[in-house]
């Protein structure tokens, strides 16, 4: 039941306000924060670098829990 909250809370340093930009207290105000895409490199290697330490960790988990 957190997933969403946890991804509107997400959205707001990740999208731009050029790409779907987050209202931040959307039925007092429209006031919304331009963030940093996704697609920015800065952002985009470490999440990739993080999911794959985190492939690695489970299989490497799933592995010994066999042994």
């Amino acid at each position: 039941m957190l997933a969403w909250p946890f991804h509107i809370i997400l959205d707001f340093p990740f999208h731009s306000k050029e790409y779907f930009p987050t209202k931040i207290i959307w039925p007092v105000s429209d006031f919304s924060f331009d963030g940093i895409p996704w697609s920015n490199p800065e952002v985009w290697f470490p999440n990739l670098a993080g999911l794959i330490l985190l492939f690695i960790y489970r299989f490497r988990q799933s592995l010994n829990s066999k042994n």
